[in-house]
């Protein structure tokens, strides 16, 4: 369906970018192929792209890139149950948005609330994770 013919295009777009030495085209495109496998639940292959997306940005001096490669990660692993290691990627891109005097991005911003609340309510998180233990996809409104 349409999923696969996206995959299809990032990964060719990724290849033309790989074979004329753009590492800020990879980088986005690692990034958006990110997004698509969030969208599919597919979250081991999603934390591997927004990781190299994020190393790809970090390895050129774009801290704009990095920033929105952590947000995806940080979504990643909130869905992944992680909460530990999205608070740190959402950590992280706060203070590059701060850095760049720009406003954090919204799906930082959100998440960052919900792990905030999730801390500060342990009977939240223990249903939380009943919940995710029954679902499958259970994601947290994103």
């Amino acid at each position: 369906g349409k999923y696969a013919k996206a995959e299809e295009a990032y990964q060719f777009a990724q290849a033309i970018y790989s074979s004329i030495n753009c590492a800020s085209g990879e980088g986005e495109t690692l990034r958006d192929r990110g997004w698509l496998y969030i969208y599919q639940g597919r979250h081991a292959e999603a934390a591997e792209c927004l990781i190299q997306a994020h190393l790809t940005f970090a390895n050129i001096y774009d801290p704009y890139g990095e920033a929105r490669a952590l947000d995806g990660l940080a979504v990643v692993r909130a869905l992944q149950g992680r909460f530990g290691d999205a608070k740190d990627a959402c950590v992280e891109a706060r203070e590059i948005y701060n850095g760049l005097r720009r406003p954090i991005s919204d799906h930082c911003a959100y998440l960052s609330t919900v792990l905030r609340v999730l801390e500060e309510n342990p009977d939240l998180m223990a249903h939380y994770e009943s919940l995710q233990a029954e679902t499958s996809g259970f994601s947290l409104g994103m």
